[in-house]
């Protein structure tokens, strides 16, 4: 949600999205023109998904997809919580020319259900978690670059 609070930053840009709060968030931007995914709602989520949200997103191809997943685990790679989600987001990942990973450092060295994304899939990892060696060879191993933030 940060990110989409921080589209003042930028000229004019096209935001597709399925999320509720990026939307309730970018909705009266002048800078932005925002696309909105339909499909089934996901309370828990707070976004929409399922089969026509699938569809949708096949018909799109984007400079940049920003996403986040449930874990990231050097042994079982970048995971989520659902199917459904992890398969959105590996279409959205396909269908964009540079895949950003942001995600907070609780969710380093852990796994969920299911793997979303092939770690080669990723550009860029943006992160507040302190990358040691390990984490930072991982990265470097499967050509992703690293950016911490505090």
């Amino acid at each position: 949600m940060k990110l989409s609070k921080q589209s003042v930053l930028v000229k004019k840009i096209t935001v597709v999205t399925n999320s509720l709060e990026a939307i309730v968030v970018l909705a009266n931007r002048d800078n932005v023109r925002l696309v909105v995914i339909g499909g089934t709602y996901d309370n828990n989520n707070l976004s929409m998904g399922g089969a026509m949200t699938s569809k949708f997103i096949d018909h799109y191809y984007v400079d940049k997809t920003f996403f986040s997943v449930k874990g990231i685990s050097k042994e079982r790679g970048i995971m989520d919580s659902k199917e459904e989600i992890a398969e959105l987001k590996s279409m959205m990942v396909k269908n964009t020319r540079q895949a950003i990973l942001v995600i907070d450092g609780s969710k380093f060295d852990k796994s969920a259900l299911v793997r979303a994304i092939n770690p080669s899939e990723v550009d860029v990892i943006i992160t507040d978690h302190n990358l040691d060696e390990e984490w930072q060879s991982y990265f470097e191993d499967n050509g992703i670059d690293a950016i911490v933030v505090s």
